[in-house]
């Protein structure tokens, strides 16, 4: 009895994961909670020449040097001025940690796994690479370890 009460309590709460949801430009998407280390707030950034356009920059947080990457220029987004609730997710997985600039952070949420449409007419290239579902509320969400694995977003420059 024991046994079978675990097993359907991972059940339900293997239906369940925890999304947190920002803004980028006019666009609402989130990224699992287990990919994020922190949310922090945007101080001094110091910008890079000669990089593509995602990359916003390079941030010191407790002695821990950050990429920042906008994903506004490579999901066709318009670049808005950085305002008092713009923010620098970091995100990290077993390979890679960097941090993803937003214009807002809206809200820690439960999602049911299974109310995710896995594919949406309207988003290509990038957007629908990383894409995990999106809500019926028009929430994106995306893969966390996609993005966090995404090639294209490494640079290589000497």
């Amino acid at each position: 009895k024991k046994l079978a009460q675990v097993e359907l309590k991972d059940k339900i709460e293997g239906e369940n994961i925890e999304i947190m949801s920002f803004r980028l430009a006019e666009e609402t998407y989130g990224i699992e909670a287990k990919y994020i280390k922190e949310v922090y707030p945007i101080r001094e950034i110091t910008t890079l020449p000669s990089v593509p356009t995602f990359v916003y920059g390079l941030v010191n947080i407790r002695r821990r040097i950050y990429s920042i990457i906008d994903l506004r220029p490579l999901f066709d987004l318009p670049l808005l001025d950085r305002g008092d609730e713009s923010r620098i997710i970091i995100l990290k997985n077993e390979k890679m940690s960097f941090g993803l600039f937003c214009d807002q952070v809206i809200a820690l949420q439960s999602i049911s796994a299974n109310t995710l449409q896995p594919q949406v007419s309207g988003l290509n290239g990038l957007r629908n690479a990383l894409l995990k579902g999106v809500t019926k509320d028009r929430l994106i969400v995306l893969d966390g370890n996609k993005l966090l694995d995404e090639e294209s977003l490494v640079v290589n420059q000497v």
